[in-house]
């Protein structure tokens, strides 16, 4: 007899038995040939993407403030007066700020309690919720660094049910021991555990970085399963783990940190794939990579100038090809949707969009947020003509700074290209006088208002209402 033929669910639900899709292409680049990389393109259409993916090529600026060991020295309320001055820096480019320390006494403490265990000192929830909530107006979205491997004998949830207590881990401040994570999972413990942080806390902290993670295999899905399930995005500190949840990994962007051989992934097919859907990469030519350099304390940086650099000089620029999807790779010759290609040329690494070269080394003038508005930057400084498009009378060029934009100039194009004279090391945003310029999202103030925002701050601070450390 017949029996009923059995659905299988979709593979994004994470289900237990073993599937296999088979996507048959013709010449899907143009290119005159199939290839590897024809088969990379239409791989798309069925492949597995990351929850969260689609916000990565926006989320321009990571930065980790960090409380360490009962200091609080970046309580909740100061680091949201960090992400107003990297917004205003910036006019208002995405952010991803990952807390480390967010619980108890700071970072690497009372692991695993997710919830229910808030850095007081830091302001406890209250202020953390007000960071979140008032955080995703000045365009920042928030993870916090979470352990699913170790715990510490401090934590509301340790136990020698938890743990093994045969397998001691790490031990910085106390020592730790390794939790039975088969165990924990299967009982639906860590469910629960990740469960309280999502009710307690604001929606705009999606991310859970899941720090030392080892562990691979049947173990590991069903982690991401339990996440998944609640809604989370996911980070790592490692980028081959979670590949298919990971959208961020710590040691491929944090250059100065951890071991040198363990960075991003090599995978030429794998970025070819997902360059735009993840932040889990080595330095290439043409592509570059996001890098992390901080000043909120994490690994001691503490250098605005540094940070602020590292934006203009690496992330924007990485940011900018991530705003399209790879079609053709030729070397040091790679073609994206949209017009877009990156290449080298006399040993300078070179931008086209709709054939206007608009990097050129490390000089560029970066339409964003569909020609809205344009970035500017050069290293070395001076004057630097670039081509524009469509028939737009002026720009007008504000150089960016801590406050907000500042007025400089207006440009007028000549002949389809305009002439642009920058300060060496200072980036500036052009709005096209056809366009509205409006400030860089919800809350924040137009160009002209510092004095009486520093008032109305500096009154603020009298009245206790923002914390210092």
């Amino acid at each position: 007899m017949d029996l009923p033929r059995r659905r299988r669910p979709a593979p994004e639900t994470g289900d237990d038995l073993p599937w296999a899709k088979v996507v048959v292409t013709p010449d899907a680049n143009a290119d005159g040939a199939v290839d590897w990389q024809d088969g990379a393109v239409a791989f798309r259409t069925i492949g597995v993407k990351a929850p969260g993916s689609e916000q990565t090529p926006n989320r321009v600026v990571a930065h980790i403030p960090f409380n360490f060991a009962s200091q609080a020295t970046h309580p909740f309320l100061r680091t949201l007066d960090d992400v107003k001055r990297i917004s205003l820096a910036t006019d208002g480019l995405g952010q991803f700020a990952l807390l480390k320390g967010y619980a108890s006494e700071g970072h690497d403490s009372a692991h695993p309690d997710y919830g229910g265990n808030y850095n007081k000192r830091a302001g406890g929830l209250a202020d953390l919720n007000t960071l979140l909530r008032e955080g995703k107006k000045w365009g920042a979205g928030f993870g916090v660094h979470v352990n699913a491997t170790e715990s510490y004998p401090e934590a509301h949830n340790f136990s020698e049910t938890l743990v093994d207590k045969t397998k001691p881990g790490w031990n910085w401040l106390g020592q730790s021991y390794y939790i039975d994570q088969r165990r924990d999972i299967n009982s639906g413990d860590l469910a629960r555990r990740f469960q309280q942080l999502r009710d307690e806390t604001d929606p705009n902290l999606s991310m859970l970085y899941i720090d030392v993670y080892y562990t691979h295999g049947w173990i590991a899905d069903k982690t991401m399963q339990a996440v998944r399930a609640q809604g989370w995005n996911v980070a790592t500190e490692w980028a081959d783990k979670f590949e298919r949840a990971s959208l961020w990994s710590h040691w491929a962007n944090d250059l100065d940190y951890g071991g040198a051989t363990n960075k991003g992934l090599n995978s030429k097919i794998i970025r070819f794939i997902r360059n735009s859907e993840k932040d889990v990469w080595n330095n290439d030519p043409v592509l570059g990579q996001t890098a992390l350099v901080d000043f909120e304390g994490w690994t001691g940086e503490t250098d605005w100038n540094a940070f602020s650099a590292n934006i203009w000089q690496r992330d924007l620029p990485a940011k900018y090809l991530q705003q399209q999807r790879i079609t053709r790779w030729n070397g040091d010759d790679i073609t994206f949707t949209g017009g877009l290609r990156g290449t080298v040329e006399n040993g300078r690494r070179t931008f086209y969009d709709n054939g206007r070269k608009v990097l050129d080394g490390d000089s560029y003038l970066l339409p964003w947020d569909g020609g809205k508005k344009l970035y500017h930057y050069s290293r070395t400084g001076g004057k630097s003509s670039w081509a524009v498009s469509g028939a737009t009378r002026a720009y007008t060029v504000y150089k960016l700074t801590d406050n907000g934009r500042v007025k400089t100039a207006t440009v007028r194009p000549s002949g389809g290209r305009i002439t642009l004279d920058a300060a060496a090391g200072q980036p500036y945003v052009l709005y096209p006088d056809s366009a509205p310029r409006s400030p860089p999202r919800s809350g924040a103030r137009a160009p002209g208002e510092g004095p009486r925002l520093q008032r109305r701050q500096a009154r603020r601070l009298d009245q206790g209402r923002h914390r210092r450390p």
